[in-house]
């Protein structure tokens, strides 16, 4: 088969790339507008991160992959269970390449921990704890051999105590520093090792968009760097590959500023009757140990957590989940996700919703959430709330939240009001937590180019989604596309003779990831830390 590179620009938006390609800023994405197919792509139902790009990898919805969010809710109420690629139900992309005899190089995709034994090697992306985690690569030893070549290799730099500050030229400063190692080990193995299809993420247009993005600049100043650095990066990879290498260039999502009405929306629940509020705990000696261990860091946090779980639970359950009382609760959100959850008694550890109650529940509820405005201009703020059954489908639907909300992006609201049948509430108090940091968030749209010998000319696509390039490349690489995909080839996209060539079905395949370790209460501290900077706990 011909070479494919695919590269993934985590969150990045034409929004941004239009414009500075305009101006001419971003010369390597003008090549690719100019030379080959583009196109909007379409991200999952809730834009999160995790199952974005394992609905890349497999061709799947989450309800059929089961990855809906980095984690979910544990055996008890209020913890978190961190989700892994050993969660992940069903064959990758990397895994039908090897069966198929393609040999791929991979490398810092969200969701790839542990990694898999492939046809090639593979490094897994930021969701893993460290560097040194066990089946963070394969090989084993693929790493060392790397950095001994081209120096440490960064998989995650913490930047929030400098948005928090304001220093925002360093926020964008040291995601590039740490992008930088990576990229550089990357274009290493494309060119030490052999390879069918090549695959690389940069972390950085996503990283540095939730913290950048500024609601009062349309020019969006201080993100400019960071896609100059992606489209140097770009050129940097087409030029290791060769000309009569393929590049398909894609995000997971798109981006823009952050709507922040999730953080209001307990309260009004709670004021409708629909939640409880726990009263505080008092600030005994465990508390002010948990406080102190999470300002020096993972390692210390993770001995408290070890050595006084009680404590680390209660401190867990009252930041994530604001304080519920769960004996008064029949339904909440966690301040973050744009989401509502039913206390279904036999499904949540302490469940007080009888299932006869549940669609009664969800009617209410979703009157609720249609009719909430903002208190300060009247104006209507859910676009849609929507059931399980109505985003997804597949064996793993039922595990999606009860509620799933689309916000309205007229403008970010400073509160929430409900008047109606239901009753009145009002809240003007967020319950932000570490998300006074961050400034952007997700949207439905992300980017696609394809240029290359097996991409046809420029043009654009038919309503393209993040489930149709997996089955795209396995139809480029000549195997066969599993019918349990949701996705399609995109072949009016495709070059003779890939365009008009049928294509070869196949029978589903169950996933063979590595097993790998869980996660030990330091590494489920870092990895807790790095998801809630991120605004994704």
């Amino acid at each position: 088969m011909k070479r494919l590179a695919i590269i993934g620009l985590d969150g990045a938006t034409f929004e941004l790339i239009h414009p500075w390609v305009e101006q001419g800023r971003l010369p390597n994405f003008a090549r690719l507008l100019e030379h080959g197919a583009s196109s909007g792509l379409r991200s999952v139902p809730n834009m999160n991160t995790a199952p974005a790009w394992t609905t890349f990898m497999t061709g799947k919805n989450p309800g059929k992959h089961g990855i809906f969010w980095f984690a979910e809710e544990g055996n008890a109420a209020g913890k978190v269970r961190f989700v892994t690629a050993a969660d992940r139900d069903g064959a990758s992309l990397w895994r039908l390449l090897s069966d198929g005899d393609r040999r791929v190089c991979v490398m810092n995709v969200p969701l790839t921990y542990p990694v898999e034994a492939v046809n090639g090697v593979m490094v897994a992306g930021f969701d893993a704890p460290s560097t040194s985690s066990r089946n963070f690569t394969f090989p084993e030893n693929l790493l060392a051999d790397v950095e001994r070549r081209c120096g440490p290799y960064h998989l995650h730099v913490p930047v929030i105590a400098h948005a928090e500050a304001g220093r925002r030229s360093r926020v964008a400063e040291d995601i590039l520093k740490a992008e930088e190692t990576r990229v550089s080990a990357a274009i290493d193995l494309l060119q030490s090792e052999p390879w069918d299809v090549f695959m690389y993420m940069i972390k950085a247009t996503d990283m540095a968009a939730h913290y950048l993005w500024d609601y009062d600049s349309p020019e969006q100043h201080d993100l400019l760097p960071v896609y100059e650095y992606a489209d140097a990066a770009l050129g940097r990879f087409a030029e290791a590959a060769g000309e009569d290498c393929g590049m398909l260039v894609m995000s997971d999502h798109g981006f823009g500023w952050r709507q922040p009405a999730a953080e209001y929306l307990n309260d009004i629940l709670a004021q409708l009757g629909y939640m409880g509020k726990a009263q505080s705990h008092s600030e005994g000696a465990t508390w002010r140990a948990f406080r102190i261990a999470k300002r020096l860091g993972p390692r210390a946090k993770g001995a408290v957590k070890r050595l006084l779980p009680g404590a680390y639970s209660r401190f867990g359950y009252r930041v994530r989940f604001g304080g519920i009382d769960w004996s008064q609760t029949r339904a909440y959100c966690d301040n973050t996700r744009s989401c509502v959850w039913i206390n279904l008694r036999g499904r949540n550890p302490k469940g007080l919703v009888e299932p006869g109650e549940y669609q009664g529940l969800i009617d209410e509820l979703r009157e609720v959430l249609l009719a909430l405005t903002d208190p300060s201009t009247g104006e209507r703020v859910v676009e849609a709330a929507w059931l399980p059954e109505e985003i997804y489908s597949g064996p793993h639907t039922s595990s999606a939240p009860d509620i799933q909300i689309d916000w309205n992006y007229d403008r970010p609201v400073k509160g929430l009001k409900y008047e109606g049948r239901l009753g009145s509430a009002e809240s003007k108090e967020s319950a932000k937590g570490t998300m006074n940091a961050l400034t952007g968030a997700h949207r439905p749209t992300g980017i696609l180019l394809m240029s290359g010998p097996q991409f046809g000319p420029p043009g654009s696509l038919e309503d393209a989604k993040l489930q149709d390039i997996a089955p795209t490349v396995l139809h480029i690489a000549g195997l066969p596309v599993p019918d349990d995909m949701d996705g399609r080839v995109l072949a009016e996209g495709l070059a003779e003779p890939y365009g008009s060539t049928p294509v070869e079905r196949g029978a589903a395949k169950k996933g063979e990831v590595m097993s790998g370790p869980a996660y030990s209460d330091e590494e489920a501290a870092e990895i807790e830390d790095r998801l809630k900077a991120l605004g994704y706990l």
